[in-house]
């Protein structure tokens, strides 16, 4: 073996190592060299080790692809404002919409609007997903070879290889906030009301009517409405809808056979329209609603008849059902200061309805409020009640809304206590005119006063007061207590009364007895951003809207027990809307915060104790005493906790696709326990 190499030789392998090195000559991943099988003949160390540098420029590198498009403003087809600044970016996936997926890179687009992403092999799917900017909002995209699934997402599968697609023309279009949406094309089925229904085949079946309506500009094909009860285990049942022309409404009835055991309850009943979302819709959130409150009665079974020739008596459900039609302004009279409610009160059940109480109040102010008799209504029979409200002076020039309410005290069983309440339309009280003070005339002249003679009209009053004394002593005596217990129920506060009070004070404390089976609503999910440090909350915020609406919807298709896969699907986008508007709210946050969710839950009542604590003296020290008791079934409505997430710090990269299944987990666990 030769210890140095010749001049020839070494310049020999330069040429080769520059020719190996040129990208033009370089072979693709895909190409193969042959060489003859008497190559090393004859062949010396360096020829060996120009081979290994010839060999090392060969190797394969990596396949990655470039999706590209552009971000406009405007409608979708409007290309001549680009949108500098937006968020795209690319997520990777084995599953398709709408599975979130892995986020692999972002970039923001410049200011031609264009945007560009190199992206990796080793996912079956890829999602182009756009982040609109503060005040906008994406109206549409469009792509040459992708799916477009929203206005903010277009998706690409590798089942059709990409390097044969057009990865460049994903578009996206957003306006402004102020700017009116463009109106969505398609059918739109809502269910309007579920709050009528009958009892056939002598109270063996309860039939729901539900009406339903095409509020899209297309027709709307055949599909099914759902109704059951999951409080109670009632075996849920379905009813052909037919088509529906735009704008068209309809009835649907739901027969539903009554078991025995789910007698003697009230039960809520879920309906669902197309729950199988078989019709592609406009909006897809009206398509839930619940019935209220219907009581299933026990059949009466009449004993066998006496003599063979008489019919069997014909079973009845005797339970009256109380309804307010109207609740409306009367008058207003301005020299006494007296408001007139006119309340139309109905009922709509098979039996008399028993002497009761129709109540008005404006929980607004909190102060006023009364009382006026409900006279013994036969079935089908109405009457108009006049409440009169005295009103103070410096409630005036305020508008006043009230809450009308029959039965208020449930003195009558009914079969639907949930059509009780209604309220007003809002009533402007106008302030009050101040007359100037005449000028006082000058005194006459001294004379001899003549003294008028008795008035006999007092002596009258006082000898018909005291005639009906008792009377009036115990109606005032319950409307006192009655308006008395109202108003502590509002400020009732579930923990016992502190161990120290101020003398003179009150504390009313609620304990709960018995909660009512009933679908109840998420309402809102409120949001607290705490230091992780010390404990102190920053501030707060609700979420109402899609997203609480989408998980309403999750719920219920729970309670129709669908598998909790397909649940975790329709839960993991709603995780990620709601982390968005969580990140959104933190920006101008400098260090990471906790966030605290919570669902405020109504629907339903609640049998509650409350009892009334009085501060007194007792020797140098103040105690509590118990003062009143007593019992009320008031409206449930209760908040109940989702989670935390610990540490988000809105600057963290991939932030969001970190928390996302977390936040998943924590709404999944909410809803399991509704």
């Amino acid at each position: 073996m030769r210890e140095h190499l010749s001049f020839p030789t070494l310049l020999l392998l330069v040429m080769i190592l520059a020719v190996a090195l040129t990208p033009g000559h370089a072979p693709s991943p895909e190409e193969v060299v042959h060489y003859p099988e008497n190559f090393n003949e004859g062949r010396d160390v360096s020829d060996a080790v120009v081979d290994l540098i010839a060999a090392t420029g060969t190797q394969p590198t990596p396949i990655s692809w470039t999706l590209q498009g552009r971000v406009y403003e405007g409608e979708v087809g409007a290309e001549k404002r680009p949108l500098d600044g937006v968020t795209v970016s690319v997520y990777g996936a084995n599953g398709h919409y709408p599975n979130p997926g892995v986020w692999i890179a972002s970039t923001t687009t410049d200011e031609y609007g264009w945007y560009g992403i190199e992206v990796p092999e080793g996912y079956e799917y890829y999602f182009i997903r756009e982040t609109d900017l503060p005040g906008y909002v994406s109206v549409g995209a469009t792509s040459v070879n992708g799916v477009v699934w929203t206005s903010n997402w277009i998706e690409y599968n590798l089942n059709h290889p990409l390097k044969d697609q057009t990865l460049t023309g994903n578009k996206f279009w957003d306006i402004r906030e102020t700017e009116p949406l463009p109106t969505p094309k398609g059918p739109d089925l809502a269910i309007l009301s579920a709050e009528n229904w009958e009892f056939e085949d002598d109270g063996q079946v309860l039939q729901l009517l539900v009406k339903i309506a095409n509020h899209g500009d297309t027709r709307a094909n055949q599909t099914r409405v759902y109704a059951g009860d999951p409080q109670h285990d009632w075996p849920g049942r379905e009813s052909v809808v037919p088509a529906f022309n735009p704008e068209e409404t309809g009835t649907i009835e739901i027969r539903l056979d009554i078991p025995e055991e789910q007698r003697g309850t009230t039960h809520v009943f879920m309906l669902e329209l197309d729950p199988e979302d078989m019709i592609q819709e406009i909006d897809e959130r009206n398509n839930v609603g619940w019935t209220p409150g219907i009581f299933i009665p026990p059949l009466e079974v009449s004993p066998p008849p006496t003599e063979p020739s008489l019919p069997p008596p014909k079973r009845e459900f005797d339970y009256p059902d109380l309804v307010i039609l109207n609740a409306e302004v009367g008058e207003f009279r301005d020299d006494i200061g007296v408001l007139v409610l006119s309340v139309r009160v109905a009922n709509r059940g098979n039996a008399g309805a028993d002497e009761t109480q129709v109540h008005a109040w404006d929980p607004e102010s909190g102060l006023l409020s009364e009382y006026s008799s409900l006279p013994a209504l036969l079935p089908g029979e109405d009457e108009w009640v006049v409440i009169e409200l005295a009103i103070p002076e410096e409630q005036r020039g305020i508008t006043h809304t009230f809450r009308v309410e029959v039965d208020p005290e449930e003195m009558v069983s009914e079969l639907n206590e949930w059509n009780n309440i209604e309220w007003t339309p809002d009533i402007f009280i106008p302030p009050l005119e101040v007359s100037p003070q005449p000028t006082a005339p000058s005194p006459p002249p001294t004379a001899t006063p003549v003294l008028p003679e008795p008035d006999p009209v007092p002596l009258i009053l006082i000898v018909v007061t005291i005639a009906s004394l008792g009377c009036i002593t115990l109606i005032i005596r319950h409307y006192t207590i009655t308006q008395h217990h109202k108003k502590w129920q509002v400020e009732a506060k579930e923990e016992e009364p502190p161990e120290h009070c101020q003398y003179c004070t009150h504390y009313c404390r609620k304990i709960e007895l018995e909660l009512e089976p009933a679908m109840r609503k998420i309402a809102y999910l409120y949001l607290g951003a705490y230091d992780p440090v010390h404990g102190e909350q920053i501030k707060d915020g609700q979420v109402t809207g899609e997203i609480v609406d989408g998980l309403n919807k999750v719920v219920a298709a729970r309670h129709r027990r669908e598998n909790a896969e397909k649940l975790q699907g329709q839960v993991t986008p709603l995780a990620h809307a709601l982390l968005q508007q969580i990140i959104g709210s933190l920006r101008d946050e400098l260090a990471p915060r906790d966030i605290s969710i919570t669902g405020h839950l109504e629907g339903g009542k609640v049998t509650c104790q409350f009892i009334l604590y009085h501060c007194k003296r007792s020797g140098t020290m103040n105690i509590w005493e118990e003062e009143a008791k007593w019992k009320a079934t008031i409206a449930d409505e209760r908040d109940e906790p989702v989670g935390t997430l610990h540490s988000i710090d809105p600057a963290e990269s991939g932030i969001s696709e970190r928390l996302t299944p977390a936040l998943t987990r924590l709404l999944m666990q909410f809803i399991e326990k509704r």
